[in-house]
């Protein structure tokens, strides 16, 4: 397996998450990536044609289940940011690195409300030795989620 032998590598996600141009690991200080009932509302309400088939906010779209990783990093480390903050200053700098800085999400947008709250990345490469777990995180159906309090959902980035 790659990740015991290299750790977790710095990536571009095509979803503009890191403004295309800032090779970023994302963390994610939540236990689950469930999706509210609210969040799952406006998911749907914006993308009417989408094939939900699990209730969380990663690849809703297939019931594979996901690999979730534990790491400790020290919170002093320089290249450890919370995502909100720095998202904020990305979009105020408009830094010639990145194409445009309107490509990257509205912070202020709903949907990215939890995600301005507890999520991080990393610049640079996590090493296999600060990985302390690994769980296989099983997709929840639509129909299961839908007896479930909506109440204390909460989801983390992969």
């Amino acid at each position: 397996m790659a990740i015991k032998r290299k750790g977790l590598l710095p990536a571009l996600n095509a979803d503009s998450l890191s403004g295309y141009t800032t090779p970023v690991v994302f963390l994610c200080d939540t236990p689950t990536t469930a999706l509210t009932g609210r969040e799952l509302a406006i998911f749907r309400q914006r993308q009417p044609d989408h094939r939900i088939v699990s209730k969380r906010w990663m690849k809703s779209h297939t019931a594979e289940p996901l690999v979730r990783f534990t790491v400790r990093l020290a919170t002093s480390d320089p290249k450890l940011k919370r995502y909100g903050p720095w998202l904020r200053k990305q979009r105020r700098k408009r830094d010639v690195a990145l194409r445009d800085a309107d490509q990257l999400p509205d912070p202020d947008d709903a949907l990215m409300k939890r995600a301005m709250e507890t999520w991080w990345i990393y610049l640079g490469e996590i090493a296999p030795s600060k990985i302390t777990e690994c769980v296989i995180e099983p997709a929840t159906d639509l129909e299961a989620a839908s007896s479930q309090s909506d109440s204390t959902a909460t989801f983390s980035a992969q």
